[in-house]
């Protein structure tokens, strides 16, 4: 996943350490941030499925 979008971005400095361990770095936060914000909505689903 990270190596397909980094490769898409940055074609030509695809062999650069330290371009590749920052895309690496935001795509993880990133998808990160989509799962925890996916988990609390689910959660609180849960939660009020669970009060009726």
């Amino acid at each position: 996943m990270v190596l397909i979008v980094n490769a898409f971005l940055h074609p030509e400095g695809y062999h650069n350490g330290a371009s590749w361990i920052l895309a690496s770095r935001v795509a993880d936060i990133l998808l990160m941030g989509l799962y925890f914000r996916y988990r609390i909505r689910l959660m609180r689903r849960v939660k009020s499925i669970s009060h009726y």
